[in-house]
C-alpha cells in the first residue's frame, strides 16, 4: 500500500541567506538540487514580482542564490518552468498589474554557467494561427513520443490553456526542438472547442505513455472537478475522460501535482497536494493519489501546513518530491516539505549507511560544494570519526592533491556526486592511514 509521509525541513544554518516567502512560483529538480522559480515574493518593502532563482541542495541542506547572467526573466509571476537535463527552460508568465504583459518566449538558464538566452516565439510554416497564446498559469511540459525516442530532435514542449486576465484558455500548443517552433495542435478561442476541453489555468499536466493527463484547474465557472480527468491524445489530437475508484474530493484551487518518470517509482501515479476548497477557502491537508493505470483514487497522507499557489517536484532516482512556499493564513510563506513515498522500493543499506556518514559530515561542508577546500573540510570531519590520529602529519597540498586524485571526476553538485566524493575520500584515508594497514 502506497503511502506518504510529509515533514517540514529547516536549512542546517540559520542566516538570512534563503529564499523569502513566495506564491505563484515554480520548482524544478536537477540532481538532487531543488531550483525556486521567481513568484510574487514577500519582501520588507511589500509584495514584487521578481526574476529570481534560489537552490536548495539537499545533502547540505543549504541555499544558494543563482548569479544569472543578462536574465530576460522579469514577468516571473505564474510562468512555467522544466528541465532537460542541466537546463531549465520557462515559458509565459506575468507581471504587476497582472496580464498587462505576458511573457511569450522561452527562457533557457544553464545551471552550470549560470548563463541564459531566450528563444523567440516563432510560428510553424509562418502561419500566425500557430503563434501560441501568451498566457500565464498554463503547463508546459516535456514530451517524447515511443515512435520517435530514436530521433535527435529533442523531442517537443506541450503547453496546455492558461489565463490573460479574466479570459482563460484551452488551446493546446507544441513547441518543436527540431524546427524551434511553435504548432497549435487543438483548441481556439472562438468557444467551439469548449464542450471538448472546458478553458482553465493553474492546473497541471502529466505526460505518460503518449498522452497528456490534465488534472484539475480554474476557469470562469469556479474550480474543475479532479474527474471525469481529461486526457489527450497527442498523435491524434483528440480528447477522451477517465474516471477513478472512490469518491472523488471536492474541486480544489490552486493544488500542485506531481509523478515521477522513473519506472521504479509507478509513474502512473500522480500525488496531489494543498490547494483551497469551498466558498471559505478551507486549506486541503490532504494528499491524494490517482493511479493512471488501474484507475484508482486515494488519500496517501496527511500534510500538517497545506498552502495554496505553492509547486512541487520530483527528485530523480529517489522516491520523494519537495513542495515550497505558497499561501497560508493569507501570509506568502517559504516553506519547504519533503514527501516520502512508502511502499514502492525501500532504499539499500548501502544508501543508508553513507547517508547517515554524510549528515555527520554535513557540518563540515563549506559553503560552496563545489569548494577547492572540501577535500580538508571532509578530512577534517572524518578525522575524528575514523580515529585517525596521525592523519594530519602531511602537508596540506600533498593532502589536497592526493585527495583530488582519489577523487577525480567526481562531480560534487549533486546529492549522489557529495556521497561518491565522501566515500572516495574516506576510502582513500582508510586505505592510506597506518593504523589500519
Amino acid at each position: 500500500m502506497i503511502t506518504v509521509k510529509c515533514e517540514r525541513l529547516e536549512p542546517t544554518v540559520k542566516s538570512e541567506d534563503v529564499p523569502a516567502g513566495r506564491s505563484g512560483h515554480r520548482i524544478v529538480c536537477i540532481d538532487d538540487e531543488i531550483f525556486v522559480i521567481g513568484g510574487y515574493v514577500q519582501l520588507p518593502t511589500g509584495l514584487e514580482v521578481v526574476g529570481e532563482v534560489w537552490v536548495y541542495n539537499i545533502l547540505a541542506k543549504r541555499w544558494r542564490r543563482l548569479n544569472l547572467k543578462n536574465s530576460p526573466f522579469h514577468l516571473a509571476l505564474s510562468a512555467c518552468a522544466l528541465v532537460i537535463g542541466k537546463r531549465i527552460f520557462i515559458h509565459g508568465g506575468t507581471g504587476i498589474p497582472f496580464a498587462q504583459d505576458i511573457n511569450n518566449t522561452i527562457i533557457e538558464i544553464d545551471v552550470v554557467s549560470e548563463e541564459c538566452k531566450e528563444h523567440p516565439c516563432l510560428p510553424k510554416d509562418g502561419k500566425e494561427s500557430n503563434i501560441p497564446e501568451a498566457t500565464y498559469g498554463h503547463t508546459l511540459t516535456y514530451v517524447r513520443l515511443s515512435d520517435r525516442k530514436s530521433q535527435i530532435d529533442g523531442g517537443m514542449l506541450i503547453k496546455v490553456g492558461g489565463a490573460r486576465g479574466a479570459p482563460y484558455s484551452n488551446i493546446i500548443s507544441a513547441f518543436s526542438f527540431a524546427t524551434h517552433s511553435w504548432e497549435k495542435l487543438f483548441g481556439g478561442s472562438n468557444g467551439e472547442s469548449f464542450d471538448d476541453f472546458a478553458p482553465r489555468y493553474r492546473h497541471d499536466a502529466v505526460f505518460w505513455r503518449d498522452e497528456l493527463y490534465i488534472i484539475g484547474g480554474t476557469n470562469f465557472n469556479g474550480s474543475l472537478p479532479f474527474w471525469p480527468m481529461p486526457v489527450f491524445n497527442i498523435k491524434q489530437r483528440t480528447f477522451r475522460y477517465i474516471n477513478f475508484s472512490g469518491q472523488c474530493p471536492p474541486p480544489t484551487r490552486y493544488p500542485c501535482s506531481v509523478h515521477f518518470d522513473n519506472c521504479l517509482f509507478l509513474p502512473q501515479l500522480i500525488y496531489t497536494t494543498g490547494g483551497v476548497t469551498g466558498p471559505h477557502d478551507i486549506l486541503n491537508a490532504n494528499i491524494y493519489a490517482f493511479d493512471l493505470e488501474k484507475l484508482t483514487f486515494q488519500i496517501v497522507g496527511k500534510q500538517e501546513f497545506p498552502t495554496f499557489f505553492h509547486d512541487l517536484a520530483a527528485v530523480p532516482g529517489r522516491n520523494e518530491f519537495y513542495s515550497f512556499g505558497g499561501v497560508r493564513d493569507e501570509t506568502r510563506v517559504n516553506h519547504l516539505h519533503r514527501f516520502q513515498v512508502g511502499g514502492i522500493k525501500p532504499p539499500c543499506l548501502k544508501d543508508l549507511c553513507w547517508l547517515h556518514l554524510t549528515d555527520f559530515l554535513r557540518k563540515f561542508y563549506p559553503p560552496e560544494l563545489s569548494s577547492d577546500h572540501l577535500w580538508d573540510s571532509i578530512r577534517t570531519a572524518a578525522e575524528p570519526l575514523l580515529g585517525l590520529s596521525n592523519a594530519s602529519s602531511s602537508s596540506s597540498s600533498e593532502r589536497s592533491e592526493r585527495g583530488c586524485h582519489a577523487a577525480s571526476n567526481v562531480a560534487v553538485t549533486s546529492v549522489q556526486g557529495v556521497l561518491a566524493f565522501t566515500k572516495s575520500i574516506l576510502s582513500y584515508l582508510l586505505g592510506n592511514n597506518k593504523q589500519f594497514t
